[in-house]
């Protein structure tokens, strides 16, 4: 069994969270795209810009904007911060030192997106939430982080074609 604490779950949100959400949030995509650009070098045919499939094509009402906005954006990262940063890094890091259950639950998250370049970037950030989970001893600020970058995505894939952007 494993505790709500265990989970990263005891608590809800901190100012603290919001202000270390601000840094995991510039931290990991600067990581990722020196990563991706020192890759892309090296292996000239890899494609690090290619887009991520996310389930969602077009979206045509009301209805399916916000479908596709409280599943990416809220519910996706609720999920996935629990399960890989509460569930499965809380209990690798007791039997593992905390670096290897990091990486463990990052390379994970990053094979859960199937997806080359996509699972790089992941990896990166979700070692970045890792880091964030051991700081706060919460899953929230990585789940805020999440949050916002998948707000951005949302926005880039979704609005920004409807104004024309």
């Amino acid at each position: 069994r494993i505790s709500i604490a265990e989970l990263g779950l005891q608590r809800l949100p901190l100012w603290t969270d919001i202000l270390l959400t601000t840094i995991g949030f510039l931290v990991s995509p600067l990581v990722a795209s020196i990563i991706l650009a020192l890759i892309t070098s090296w292996f000239p045919g890899f494609h690090a810009d290619q887009t991520q499939d996310i389930g969602f094509k077009a979206l045509g009402s009301r209805t399916d904007n916000m479908l596709a906005f409280v599943t990416l954006v809220v519910l996706a990262p609720l999920a996935e911060e629990t399960l890989f940063r509460g569930y499965l890094y809380g209990k690798l890091k007791r039997y593992v030192p905390v670096i290897w259950a990091a990486v463990i639950t990052s390379a994970l998250f990053g094979l859960a997106h199937f997806q080359l370049n996509v699972g790089i970037d992941v990896f990166v950030l979700s070692l970045v939430l890792c880091a964030l989970r051991s700081v706060t001893g919460s899953i929230w600020a990585g789940v805020l982080v999440h949050m916002a970058k998948n707000a951005i995505a949302y926005y880039i894939l979704f609005i920004r074609p409807m104004i024309g952007g």
